[in-house]
């Protein structure tokens, strides 16, 4: 008896060209009543239907490459990079690509349409699947969706970098271990009766088996210690500046330090500070710690801050002003605004993330294509200020 079947790639060509035929014929106006799937098949509609420019960035690679897709109307192009033509393991720098969680978008569609048009190399591509090195970055848990989304990426070679010490948990060395090579340790249950001491009711007690644990992961394992590279790190080299307050700043800072002062004399040496104390004299300490920067924290109608011109002192000893980069971080956002100014006055390009801005839907604020000098970063953290 004879069978016959199509290859991968054959599948998935023709699995996206229906889908494709389906998305051209779907209604508008669904509105939120919609399936995952008819969302992709308003992506596949729009890929077929809206004029887009894509530039391959990576001619050598004519199918697993990054490429960037222009719109009409859009300020800059966006980057897709193409890692697999059976699944929806590509991705797309554009928000909806983001935010949606189908794999998808309209993008990554028209580069895929147009690779199609290339059939036979196309199929042929699609099942011997992508030759480039996947590195995986991965920071959550293994046992979450996202490590088995990780885990679906098909390529050749992969390479897993931790910084995580491996003897944390032995079940995280099995989930890194099964991602590179399944064949090391096998399914979970015979893993965990090697290497795993188990109770009366089966549930992990301690480990056995360690040295045949390290014997079998030696050869995918490449580990090196701090001590072993700490040499072939540049120097470290730490500078304090000691900056004199202003009277501005003087003033109500020893204001403050009274108030502190009277109420530890008073409260702290015959008892303990009640809660509202205690939130008082935290709520004290930052504002002589705020002073310290600027008055423009507590009070917005002045701008007092030895520091900001000291820091512009600083940008031109270390090169900022010829074009090196520098991160400045504060713990006060208003402080951080007060830099943003001089950066203006400067010239300098900067990009702002602090606690306010959205992390999930929007990039931080950059000024740099205003100048052809290097950005000014600032990452703190968002304190309210106490008047």
């Amino acid at each position: 008896m004879r069978t016959s079947g199509a290859r991968p790639g054959e599948q998935q060509s023709s699995r996206d060209s229906k889908a494709a035929q389906r998305a051209l014929a779907l209604r508008p106006g669904l509105g939120w009543r919609t399936s995952d799937g008819d969302e992709i098949d308003r992506r596949l509609r729009r890929a077929a239907e809206e004029p887009m420019q894509i530039a391959d960035l990576e001619p050598a690679e004519p199918f697993f490459g990054t490429f960037a897709v222009a719109t009409e109307g859009s300020l800059a192009p966006y980057r897709v990079e193409i890692r697999s033509l059976t699944e929806r393991s590509n991705s797309c720098t554009c928000p909806d690509f983001r935010v949606n969680g189908l794999g998808t978008c309209k993008h990554v569609e028209a580069v895929l349409l147009r690779l199609r048009r290339k059939k036979r190399p196309f199929e042929a591509a699609a099942e011997a699947g992508s030759p480039k090195v996947e590195v995986v970055l991965h920071r959550e848990g293994w046992g979450t969706k996202t490590a088995q989304a990780v885990k679906r990426l098909a390529s050749p070679y992969a390479f897993v970098l931790t910084g995580t010490p491996l003897e944390n948990r032995i079940d995280e060395i099995y989930s890194i271990i099964e991602f590179l090579d399944p064949q090391v340790f096998g399914p979970l249950f015979r893993f965990n009766r090697e290497f795993y001491v188990l109770d009366d009711r089966g549930r992990p007690a301690g480990y056995a088996n360690l040295d045949e644990l390290r014997r079998r992961i030696r050869p995918l394992m490449l580990r090196r210690r701090k001590d072993e590279v700490e040499e072939q790190l540049p120097g470290r080299i730490d500078n304090n500046y000691f900056v004199e307050m202003s009277a501005a700043q003087r003033g109500p800072y020893e204001e403050y330090q009274a108030r502190a002062a009277r109420l530890l004399a008073q409260r702290a040496r015959k008892r303990p500070l009640t809660r509202e104390e205690h939130e008082r004299l935290q709520k004290w300490l930052s504002c002589m710690r705020m002073l310290c920067d600027t008055t423009f924290i507590l009070d917005p109608n002045t701008r007092v801050s030895p520091k900001l011109e000291e820091l512009g002192r600083v940008f031109e000893d270390v090169g900022v002003l010829n074009g090196r980069k520098a991160l400045v971080f504060s713990e006060w956002e208003r402080m951080l605004s007060l830099v943003r100014d001089m950066a203006d006055e400067l010239g300098l390009g900067y990009a702002w993330h602090t606690g306010s801005v959205d992390q999930a839907g929007a990039a931080p604020r950059s000024t740099a294509s205003r100048t052809t000098r290097r950005a000014v970063s600032s990452f703190p953290r968002t304190r309210e200020a106490w008047a």
